[in-house]
């Protein structure tokens, strides 16, 4: 476990550095850039990224590098090193998940508009190798990759989440993670944003104008967006972690929309007045995420139930799985108990063997992807087969589990 939260914050320091350098890329303000990766470095919703032990800390690397290629490409034009680097940081975040691949697609869809507008014909070619090339290793790499994303019961229920989960409900739950790292302030950022675009849409006319300024922030943001709204609809899990690695192109958006509102609010006449009042700002977002944060990640619950299955440790348990990845989740209170076994939901009818059938005892394990009437009817049956079993209880209702006492 320590070995996993030290990797984990190894990832966390080099997205730092990379927050880093986007922001001074972008800006040309090293103070602002400090700022904005200091934010991003103690904001409680990141962290909490660096404290689950997954791979998202690294797919949140990959994203920021993949910008970064991206943003040097704009600024000093394609070579031979452009081409590389790309190709690499995208077998790179391919192979670490396969969501990286919705980012890829719209940040490449992005930046090949932007290459057809400007009619560069050759840089298209190379692009669409360096990718094709990136896809054609990755898959060498990992031959099931396809089959993985399509085929696995995540894939099929990524595809059903498209066409029939309520895209407004999905919303509102993934905009909260974003939200906490706004200080519970998205909304306002949000209607001061539009405006502000808005204003500049009519005060310029035309925003191609701006040429390499205008391609570089909409490399940041479109991608963002479109990879938020992707994720919300086809995520088979509600859980922050899937929008994690998008959090340091939020900071990085929003180092740069604080730093043109202080512009225009000081007029440029007073640089300490300015920093003052981004200090504030960042500030106040960071004090206000700390007070709202929940630390799910720490799981201080999970003591409790352990707890709960060392005094039930004397009986036998059954575990009623409908996904075999779930029962993992479980692991540290299923160990606890006396015997185990594991039925697959399918095939419950097993319980009516008389191998089931002379409890006076037991716990059971239900997970929670099972429905409430199916619950239900096996508990209903373990009762009636068990002359000595009279009722049942439930003890808690812990991540994928619900857990029974029958007595």
């Amino acid at each position: 476990m320590k070995s996993g939260i030290i990797l984990n914050a190894l990832f966390h320091i080099c997205n730092v550095i990379f927050v880093y350098m986007i922001i001074e890329r972008l800006l040309h303000k090293s103070l602002i850039s400090l700022l904005g990766c200091g934010l991003y470095a103690l904001m409680p919703v990141v962290l909490g990224n660096v404290i689950f032990i997954r791979m998202y800390a690294l797919l949140s690397t990959f994203v920021l590098m993949l910008t970064l290629c991206m943003l040097i490409g704009i600024e000093r034009g394609m070579d031979s090193r452009f081409y590389l680097c790309i190709c690499l940081v995208s077998i790179g975040g391919i192979l670490t998940h396969y969501y990286f691949l919705i980012y890829l697609f719209y940040s490449c869809l992005v930046y090949l508009i932007w290459e057809v507008y400007l009619k560069k014909w050759k840089e298209i070619k190379w692009f669409l190798i360096a990718m094709c090339s990136a896809g054609g290793i990755s898959m060498a790499v990992f031959p099931f990759m396809l089959r993985h994303i399509f085929e696995s019961n995540r894939g099929r229920q990524s595809v059903e989440n498209l066409f029939h989960t309520s895209w407004l409900e999905q919303i509102q739950i993934f905009y909260q993670p974003i939200n906490s790292l706004f200080g519970g302030m998205l909304l306002g950022v949000l209607i001061v944003g539009g405006i502000w675009a808005l204003y500049e849409i009519y005060r310029k006319k035309s925003l191609i104008a701006e040429g390499k300024i205008l391609r570089k922030w909409t490399i940041l943001l479109l991608p963002c967006i479109l990879y938020f709204l992707t994720i919300s609809k086809i995520a088979v899990l509600k859980s922050s972690r899937y929008v994690s690695p998008i959090y340091g192109i939020c900071i990085i958006l929003l180092a740069g929309g604080i730093k043109k509102f202080v512009d225009v609010l000081t007029r440029r006449s007073n640089r300490y007045i300015a920093v003052t009042i981004a200090v504030c700002i960042m500030g106040f977002m960071l004090g206000n995420s700390w007070r709202l944060y929940e630390w799910k990640e720490l799981q201080l619950e999970a003591e409790e139930y352990e707890k709960i299955a060392e005094a039930y440790a004397d009986n036998e348990c059954i575990n009623i799985y409908d996904q075999v990845w779930k029962s993992t989740s479980a692991a540290k209170e299923l160990k606890k108990y006396q015997l185990i076994s594991f039925i697959s939901v399918s095939d419950f009818d097993i319980l009516k063997s008389e191998k089931y059938t002379e409890y006076d005892h037991v716990i059971m394990h239900f997970e929670l992807g099972i429905d409430d009437d199916t619950i239900h009817n096996i508990l209903e049956t373990m009762l009636a087969q068990n002359p000595d079993l009279e009722r049942y209880e439930q003890l808690y209702q812990y991540k994928y589990h619900v857990v029974y006492y029958l007595e």
